[in-house]
Formats: structure tokens, C-alpha cells, sequence
């Protein structure tokens, strides 16, 4: 497996999973939606939409012949991810992101800023050197050890993300204590 098929796979794992976790509770992202100033009836659709526009943006990526419009679909939603953190910015408000569903608590704001220009560097990244990445994606035997390494690297950033919020919790308490 090269560098480009890597960070493809790792790609269609982000976007995979994350339309996933939105799948699993469309209620949050309907709240989110909603935060960002948009009616009822078109925050409940943008709530499905979104994660199976995720969905399909993570399967495109898997095949030579759509791999273009799977990278569309992520510059599409990297835009519109991009437009809701600076309307956030603009409106001074604190809107919750699930971006990872329930998975991960989180608000809207700079950490998902750099996490979105670092997944459109790596689309562009990918794009770039596409000439060899879902050739390669099937044909080496290290996919299970980069799904292993990607996955790891998720991990990880949940658990990061969960500490950083406890420790914001209990910032204002000596030591942690209660």
C-alpha cells in the first residue's frame, strides 16, 4: 500500500464512521442544524443527508471508476463544514458539533477548523496522487495494518477529546477535587 492509498483508506474510514455515528442519532445533528439558524423541516433533512452524503462519499472513494466524485462529495461537505464554523464565529454563539455523532462531545469551533483543513489537505493530497491510490488500495496485503492504524489514530483522538473536556470540567476546582 503507497502513501496516497493510506490516506485514502483513512478517508474513507473518517467519513465512513463519522456518517455512521450521525446515522445512529439524527436528533443531535438536527440540533445542531437548528443552533446554526436553519428551520425544523430542513435541519431534519439536512440531519439524514448529510451522514448518507458521507456514507456515499466514503463507497465512491473505494472504486477507481468514482473515486472523482467521492472526492466531490468530501470538498462539498468540507465547504459546508467550513461555512458552519465560521457562521458560529460570526454569530459568536457555542453550537455542539457531532461531528462523530455521540461519540465525541464537542463545539463547534477552532479544533474542528484545523481538523477540516487537515482532512481537505489530505482529499487534495489524495486527488493529486489518485493516479495510483485505489489501484493499490486493494492490492497489498498491509490493508488490515493501516484500517489498524487508522482506527488507532481515532482512538486516540476520542480519548483525547474526552480527557481535554474533563480536565475543562474540572478546571475550576483545586486539584481536581470535588
Amino acid at each position: 500500500m503507497d502513501f496516497y492509498a493510506f490516506l485514502q483508506l483513512g478517508l474513507v474510514l473518517i467519513f465512513g464512521l463519522s456518517g455512521a455515528a450521525k446515522l445512529r442519532s439524527p436528533r443531535l445533528l438536527d440540533g445542531t442544524l437548528q443552533a446554526l439558524g436553519f428551520r425544523k423541516s430542513f435541519s431534519q433533512l439536512g440531519s439524514w443527508a448529510v451522514p448518507l452524503i458521507e456514507l456515499a462519499a466514503a463507497l465512491l472513494l473505494l472504486d477507481r471508476r468514482t473515486e472523482a466524485y467521492g472526492q466531490f462529495l468530501i470538498w462539498a461537505l468540507l465547504l459546508a463544514f467550513t461555512w458552519a464554523v465560521l457562521l458560529t464565529w460570526r454569530k459568536r454563539k457555542n453550537v455542539s458539533c457531532h461531528c462523530f455523532g455521540a461519540w465525541i462531545p464537542e463545539t463547534l469551533g477552532k479544533a474542528t477548523a484545523v481538523r477540516i483543513m487537515l482532512l481537505g489537505i489530505t482529499s487534495f493530497v489524495v486527488a493529486w496522487g489518485r493516479s495510483s491510490a485505489s489501484e493499490s488500495l486493494y492490492s497489498s496485503a498491509s490493508i488490515g495494518f493501516a484500517i489498524i492504524t487508522w482506527l488507532g489514530a481515532a482512538l486516540i483522538y476520542i480519548m483525547a477529546q474526552h480527557l481535554i473536556g474533563h480536565i475543562r470540567r474540572h478546571a475550576s476546582t483545586p486539584y481536581g477535587g470535588e
